[in-house]
């Protein structure tokens, strides 16, 4: 049986008046000008450099998420759960609120993660030194192991021995009958004749 009401009770507190809603701000853009910012508006209802900012929130938290789930270090349910967030990020259909939300859940403050990361890898960058390799100027020779050499090996001028390659030869007399002489394959053991 469901519980009576009564009012002020635990279950069913006293509500008060209910709250006006806040003013509404005015619009202080011209019209001609709201007509030019929805050129530039995308199909998500964003701008094309809001858009941008966000596809690159997104791909970097999609990459943090990527890297943990590579690490392997993580439990079974943890892996199961960022899988799923993945999955949700990566999805065409989720709207961007949603995605939002989840990055949101699920990084924290990722704007300001986002930015350490790129001070970081700045410092990184400013440190890298280009030397040329040692290796390039060391020339390799390639060679290949014969199966069957048929005539004499002839050499290069530069001291490798090249084997002539050795051609297929084929040749179709007739379906039904095989010429057991051309065959090198025999049995080790006589067949017992019936």
């Amino acid at each position: 049986m469901p519980p009576k009401y009564k009012p002020g009770g635990k279950a069913f507190p006293v509500r008060g008046k209910p709250r006006a809603l806040p003013p509404q701000v005015p619009s202080s853009i011209p019209s001609s000008s709201s007509s030019a910012s929805s050129a530039t508006s995308t199909a998500s209802g964003l701008d094309l450099e809001a858009e941008n900012q966000f596809e690159l929130e997104l791909c970097w938290c999609i990459q943090q998420l990527q890297i943990e789930l590579a690490s392997g270090k993580l439990p079974e349910k943890q892996m199961h759960d960022m899988d799923k967030i993945v999955n949700i990020l990566k999805s065409n259909s989720a709207p961007i609120v949603k995605k939002r939300q989840v990055m949101r859940n699920t990084f924290g403050n990722y704007r300001e993660k986002m930015a350490q990361d790129e001070k970081k890898f700045r410092k990184q960058v400013s440190n890298v030194k280009f030397t040329n390799s040692t290796d390039a100027e060391m020339k390799s020779v390639f060679l290949r192991k014969a199966s069957a050499v048929d005539k004499v090996s002839t050499e290069h001028d530069e001291g490798t021995v090249v084997y002539p390659e050795k051609t297929p030869k084929l040749q179709i007399k007739g379906l039904s009958s095989v010429d057991s002489t051309e065959s090198s394959f025999k049995f080790n053991f006589k067949a017992p004749e019936v």
